[in-house]
């Protein structure tokens, strides 16, 4: 099937089909004479999938993952479910909220004052912590830049918990300050180049591809250690290869001292997060075993 036949059957446009063959989502047949392109029923079907999908505001990791793992499909789709209910709850918090400063501002404008300002902030900050995901909101919120981003893609998937006791409150704030004090990772010509030719373009949904491609890492060996024990084993000598390759490669040798200041960092932050989440002390304590076992 043509190109403008695809689009009429899909509702897609040119663009958007031919970047979700660009992405790897479809592989259409080519004319070697002409380079027309040939899209098979397959193509179509996840064509049409993708924009199912994209019509329910689901990201583009999120259907790649679904298109990936069938068989995992509910769970994912479950797991887009309750993300959704949470947004729906704390938009009706914030509804709720607002409703009640302005029934009790009266008549005319409301605009805070500077006076009463901090105390709203607080009262947010203290319904906010209340519920899941309220680290992984602020985490991203408080740090927009280059070094949240790495934060964010390496812990963010343990900080789903609530701060529901004084011991997590302290910790939360304590690992805001060591980061905070951290020194600048700064986005220049130099660093977006080193990272493109490692990960390729870090755009919003290849960052969300990395959580979720950390996240499963995690879940395998939290659900199967002995599985991931074996992977590793059988795989340890073309890993250990590909690593010596890489490291005599100029722009990974370049990323390592990019991340030099940096490399005492997670170390520090390891001590919050135990306290933090309960399933990165599950996964603390697996890797720990598996790690005096001198197999990994």
């Amino acid at each position: 099937m043509r190109i403008h036949e695809v689009m009429k059957k899909t509702g897609l446009t040119k663009k958007a089909i031919y970047y979700y063959e660009a992405e790897g989502f479809i592989q259409p047949d080519k004319d070697n004479e002409n380079q027309y392109r040939n899209y098979s029923e397959q193509d179509i079907q996840t064509l049409m999938q993708i924009s199912f999908f994209r019509r329910l505001d689901l990201s583009m990791s999120t259907i790649r993952e679904i298109l990936e793992n069938p068989t995992r499909s509910k769970s994912i789709l479950r797991k887009q479910i309750n993300g959704m209910s949470f947004k729906i709850s704390s938009l009706q918090r914030k509804q709720s909220f607002l409703e009640e400063l302005l029934s009790q501002s009266g008549s005319g404008n409301f605009i805070p004052a500077e006076s009463d300002l901090e105390a709203l902030n607080n009262e947010l900050i203290a319904r906010d912590r209340e519920y899941a995901g309220y680290m992984q909101r602020e985490l991203q919120r408080i740090f927009p830049g280059m070094l949240g981003m790495v934060v964010s893609i390496q812990i963010g998937q343990f900080l789903d918990e609530p701060l529901d006791s004084q011991e997590k409150v302290i910790a939360w704030e304590q690992l805001v300050k060591l980061l905070d004090a951290a020194p600048d990772m700064e986005t220049t010509e130099e660093t977006n180049m080193v990272i493109e030719k490692l990960y390729g373009q870090m755009n919003e949904a290849r960052i969300e591809r990395f959580e979720n491609m950390f996240a499963k890492q995690v879940e395998f060996v939290m659900n199967d250690p002995e599985a991931f024990k074996r992977k590793v084993s059988d795989s340890r000598e073309s890993v250990q290869s590909h690593l010596e390759k890489m490291a005599k490669e100029e722009h990974f040798i370049r990323f390592n001292e990019l991340l030099e200041p940096y490399k005492g960092l997670f170390n520090s932050m390891e001590q919050y997060i135990l306290i933090l989440s309960s399933k990165y002390r599950k996964y603390h304590q697996i890797s720990n075993e598996l790690t005096k076992e001198n197999r990994i």
